[in-house]
C-alpha cells in the first residue's frame, strides 16, 4: 500500500512541478550559471539524485530529458551518454532514503526494518555516486559498461 501512495505522490508531483515551469526556468539557470560541462553535470547530478528519491524512474526520465536536452547540445554533451547518465543516476536516487522507492519495495521483499535496509544500503549507495562522478570526468568509462 505505501508503494502505491509514493507512486501516486510522485505523479502528482510531476504535475505540480511541470504546472508550475520549474523544469524550464531550471533549464536556464542551469546555462547561466556555468559554460563548463563538468560543472553543469555535476549540479544535474545532484538534483537527479534529489529528484530519484521522490520521483518514479518513467515520470523522472520524461520531466527532465526534454527539459535538459537544450542545455546537453549547447555544451556539445553527447545525447547518448547523457540518456544512460540520467538513468543511472535516477536509478541511485530510487535506493536514496528517505523516500526512495525502492527502499520500500525491498522492505517488503525482506521482511526487515526500514532502518536496517537504509543502513545496508550506504555502501552500494556511496559506490554508485563515485561511479556517477567519475563519468562526469571521464565520459569514455560509460562507453566500458556499455
Amino acid at each position: 500500500m505505501a508503494i502505491l501512495f509514493l507512486i501516486g505522490a510522485s505523479n502528482v508531483f510531476t504535475y505540480i512541478l511541470t504546472a508550475e515551469n520549474v523544469p524550464m526556468r531550471l533549464a536556464a539557470y542551469l546555462i547561466g550559471v556555468s559554460g563548463s560541462p563538468v560543472i553543469i553535470l555535476l549540479m544535474i547530478l545532484a538534483m537527479l539524485l534529489v529528484l530519484g528519491t521522490f520521483l518514479d524512474n518513467v515520470a523522472a526520465v520524461i520531466l527532465i530529458t526534454p527539459t535538459l536536452m537544450p542545455v546537453v547540445q549547447a555544451l556539445d554533451i553527447d545525447p547518448i551518454f547523457f540518456g544512460v547518465f540520467i538513468v543511472i543516476a535516477i536509478a541511485v536516487g530510487q535506493i536514496t532514503p528517505p523516500v526512495g522507492l525502492n527502499l520500500f519495495i525491498a522492505t517488503n521483499l525482506t521482511d526487515r526494518r526500514f532502518e536496517e535496509v537504509c543502513r545496508s544500503i550506504v555502501p552500494y549507495l556511496l559506490l554508485y555516486t563515485i561511479l556517477l562522478v567519475l563519468f562526469i570526468f571521464f565520459p569514455g568509462l560509460l562507453s566500458v559498461f556499455g
